[in-house]
Parts: structure tokens; C-alpha cells; sequence
């Protein structure tokens, strides 16, 4: 599929009125420039999903009892005017709390590292108002270039950030040592 491989198993079980998935799944060497012309995106994306894996069961209806992984690792990408050498993410959903393993942002010389927790929102407006807590280690040595891969003005940023510590949010502050 779009230039690689791609593996999943899908099942459902129906029990009353539920309907309960179980997929798991893996993927390597797919080609984002063929996705966007597949799915026919208006803004086009290159690189590639180098590899990935995923799991989940639960009902669809019912993600706050549902339970997923995800690991994957995106190389080369470029969308829009954004680019970024390495994008990988590990991340589990279990009991209601999302796990962070690691998203990990590489782009030139700049690097980025971020895990932490949250618990999952109660409805789906309080997914922009997380409650989240981890760890973050930085070495951003061109803000503008790393600014930009997020949407923001690149000529709005200067300069230089290390940083090594811990960051909170909560009530859409963010606050950290």
C-alpha cells in the first residue's frame, strides 16, 4: 500500500448492543507524497512512515474504556512550508490515562523530547483543556525553523532554547521547572 507494506488484523465481537474491535497492526516504507494523492489533499505531504505499529480493543463508541499502543516513525516529512527530519511517537491509552512514551521531534539542529501522562477528557470540548504532566528535553537551536513546523511565523521567534525539566498543564496554563 502507497509504495510499502502494510499488515493489520481486525475483529469484532458483538454482544448485545456493543460492538467490541480488537485490530492490531504494523506498517513500514509507506509513502506520504502517495497517500496525498490518494486521499487527494489540497496541501500535499512527502516523506515516510518509516515504520509503525498499533493495537486497540474496545468499543468505538466508548474510547474511555478502550485500550490502544501506537509507536510510530515518520522520516522526511515536508507539508506545507514545514519540514522535520525524524517525527516518532510512543503512546498508550490504558484505564483512562494516556501514556507519553516518547515524542520525539528532530529537525536540523534542533531536537526535541517530550513523554508524560494525561488522563483522558471526560467529553471532547476539554480535549483543547488537558490535564497533563512529563518530562522535556530540549536543544532548539533555530526557534524560528522549529516554530514554523507547528504553524507558527517563523520571523515571530528568534534564537536559542535548552531546556531539561518538567512541564504541567492544567486549566490551559502551562507551567514547568
Amino acid at each position: 500500500a502507497f509504495g510499502g507494506k502494510l499488515r493489520a488484523r481486525i475483529s469484532n465481537e458483538d454482544r448485545q448492543d456493543k460492538r467490541t474491535w480488537d485490530a492490531a497492526g504494523a506498517a513500514s516504507e509507506i509513502s506520504l507524497a502517495q497517500m496525498s494523492d490518494a486521499l487527494d489533499l489540497t496541501d500535499r505531504a512527502s516523506g515516510s512512515l518509516h515504520a509503525c505499529k498499533f493495537t486497540f480493543r474496545g468499543e468505538s463508541t466508548n474510547l474511555r474504556e478502550a485500550t490502544a499502543t501506537l509507536w510510530a516513525e515518520v522520516t522526511g516529512l515536508t507539508w506545507r512550508d514545514r519540514t522535520a527530519d525524524t517525527i516518532m511517537i510512543g503512546a498508550s491509552l490504558y484505564n483512562r490515562q494516556v501514556q507519553v512514551e516518547q515524542l520525539f521531534v528532530k529537525q536540523r539542529n534542533n531536537q526535541f523530547t517530550l513523554s508524560g501522562e494525561s488522563a483522558l477528557p471526560q467529553k471532547w470540548s476539554d480535549w483543547l483543556n488537558p490535564d497533563f504532566h512529563g518530562e522535556i528535553v530540549a536543544s532548539i537551536n533555530d526557534l524560528g525553523d522549529f516554530a514554523r513546523l507547528f504553524g507558527a511565523s517563523a520571523s515571530d521567534f528568534a534564537g536559542k532554547i535548552d531546556i531539561a525539566g518538567n512541564v504541567n498543564a492544567r486549566e490551559r496554563k502551562l507551567a514547568g521547572h
